[in-house]
């Protein structure tokens, strides 16, 4: 890994997906992870590092490619060792699993290629003029990669057999085995729907029928080492860069929705295969943006999906929003129909699921009667105590309050109960007093601990004594308390400190964050200013401290041992004397 990460030059992977402006050390560009117009984006080879300071986003090169490709560590690894021609030993036992799913996936990928063949040839001519009949460009085809299953029993088998053995063919779910023990076409006179994993591997197949009376409709591969549904959704390959620019996934229902959204030149469009949408699901796309966008048929079916996805996306601490679509529309028919700048305005307008939730469930009630009004705020009580934040949950009171014609003081005393307890929603002043020790509220960044920092990770001899000026002090209170205090241990253990080596040590992401940065902060400093932003960072954590000790004398306490902390006062007042004649 250490010599993964010195041979893949950071600001040469950046720079394939970013402009980036040289300004001293550092590069700056538009952050590829957000909207922005003003350049927050920094990048520094020594230490390479990059770091978003508008939304956060940093890391060294395998977190960019991980973030920027949608991949995992593991393939973002392999990724970059491909590239700059490192060889990365494989220390995991490959699993069975592991295995079946190698030698299964060019299985797969080959009939995907074959059934786009037929699908423009002449055997594939009733679903090409099903899919052009609902108004599908070839372009589109081309992009979902289209294919047909031919209007026979062993087409497929007969030709994957010439390169892959038959079991292979049966596990991958392109064969059936029959009563007799013989093995026919899984999929036969359908259109075809290649189901990608994120990375882009043909794992599945959807089929729709071409003939009225063969059922059913839609039929799918079954589960397999190379397809689980609950983990997989339909589009994602192809959406995962748009969803990241836009800060939004669009969930639909099944294929053609998605492929519909492509038609119109929205691609951060995706759809569960064939199965509700699953906790597995939300987090994929958890991990692209904060916010999905569900555009789902307004019939009773899409109703009830709607509900089941947005208790899963709140669940995950997701922003869920809903496209409402009127007069009988599904997404096909909609953007068929109005078009697509129509079906952007519809996607910019999608209203808050706790609204869209509101409307829908006053409707199913009868919010003239008394257990109407309260069958209604007990049918929205999930959904609210699922919202992480009090404060958001009790902005929603007054609004359900208003769509159910209830009273909002009765409504927030409901939701309190269902959350165990009245303080859940009444204001904070309200709530009785907790005694507890608070910890020093975390200040700003100061230049001494930048400083002091910067010249830490660069492993110089004078930063070692300075450092030392910190041991035995409370630095919970500095933004850089933890990175510090790691640097301390560090030097205690005789370990080398590296923008690597400390961001692994450090906990929690906010403390590497800090840490990032400082690391890409452009600054010029010599090595004998170790020592003055040590002895400045002493300073002020003992004025601070000395701060609280006169805080505890005004306010008093019979708890107080008043000689020590005089005898503490005393000796800390005249330290800070003799640090002020220093500097």
């Amino acid at each position: 890994m250490d010599e993964l990460k010195n041979r893949a030059d950071i600001v040469s992977v950046v720079s394939e997906h970013v402009v980036l402006r040289k300004m001293g050390r550092s590069h700056k560009g538009l952050c590829p992870f957000h909207k922005e117009r003003t350049p927050s984006f920094t990048v520094r080879a020594d230490p390479p590092v990059f770091h978003c300071f508008g939304c956060g986003a940093g890391g060294d090169v395998v977190e960019f490619v991980k973030l920027k490709e949608g991949l995992s560590f593991k393939d973002a690894v392999e990724s970059l060792a491909r590239r700059f021609g490192v060889e990365i030993p494989d220390t995991r036992e490959e699993s069975p699993e592991d295995r079946m799913r190698a030698q299964i996936e060019p299985v797969l990928e080959a009939a995907a290629k074959l059934y786009e063949q037929w699908f423009w040839a002449d055997a594939g001519r009733k679903a090409r003029e099903y899919l052009s009949g609902r108004k599908f460009s070839k372009k589109t085809l081309e992009f979902i990669r289209a294919g047909a299953a031919r209007d026979a029993w062993e087409d497929m088998l007969s030709a994957l057999k010439v390169q892959f053995r038959e079991d292979l063919i049966e596990m991958a779910g392109l064969a059936i085995r029959g009563q007799r023990g013989t093995l026919y076409d899984r999929f036969r006179n359908r259109a075809i729907f290649p189901i990608l994993s994120d990375r882009g591997r043909v794992v599945a197949f959807g089929a729709r029928a071409l003939d009225p009376a063969d059922e059913p409709k839609y039929l799918n591969s079954p589960e397999g080492p190379a397809y689980q549904k609950s983990r997989t959704l339909y589009g994602l390959s192809w959406a995962k860069e748009e969803i990241r620019k836009a800060g939004r996934a669009i969930v639909m229902e099944g294929y053609l929705d998605v492929a519909r959204s492509i038609e119109a030149g929205v691609v951060s469009a995706v759809a569960p295969c064939g199965t509700a949408l699953t906790s597995q699901q939300a987090r994929l796309l958890k991990r692209l943006a904060p916010r999905a966008v569900l555009c789902f048929d307004g019939d009773e079916a899409g109703v009830k999906a709607t509900k089941r996805s947005i208790e899963i996306f709140l669940e995950e601490k997701m922003d869920v929003r809903v496209l409402a679509l009127e007069g009988g529309h599904d997404p096909d028919t909609f953007i068929r129909d109005k078009g697509r700048e129509a079906y952007l305005g519809k996607i910019d307008a999608a209203e808050p699921a706790i609204e869209w939730l509101a409307r829908v469930t006053a409707r199913e009630h009868d919010i003239e009667s008394p257990s109407g009004k309260a069958a209604y705020m007990n049918a929205l009580l999930p959904s609210l105590s699922r919202i992480e934040s009090g404060v958001e949950r009790a902005a929603w009171i007054p609004r359900i309050a208003q769509i159910g014609r209830i009273d909002p003081i009765a409504a927030s005393e409901e939701l309190a109960r269902s959350l165990g307890s009245r303080q859940a929603v009444r204001p904070q002043a309200m709530t009785p007093m907790v005694r507890t020790v608070a910890p020093a509220p975390k200040q700003e960044l100061t230049r001494s601990e930048v400083w002091l920092v910067a010249l830490a990770l660069r492993s110089l001899p004078e930063v070692a004594d300075a450092l030392a000026e910190l041991e035995g002090l409370d630095l919970s209170s500095l933004r850089s308390g933890s990175i510090l205090a790691t640097l301390l241990r560090f030097q205690a253990a005789g370990a080398e400190a590296s923008m690597a080596t400390v961001q692994d040590a450090l906990s929690e992401d906010e403390e590497r964050r800090v840490l990032r940065e400082i690391a890409v902060q452009d600054i010029e400093i010599d090595a004998g200013a170790a020592r003055s932003c040590a002895l400045s960072l002493r300073k002020l954590l003992l004025e601070r401290r000395l701060a609280e000790i006169q805080r505890a004398l005004v306010k008093g306490s019979p708890d107080l041992d008043i000689d020590q902390i005089l005898e503490e006062k005393t000796r800390l007042s005249r330290e800070i004397e003799a640090l002020r004649s220093v500097s």
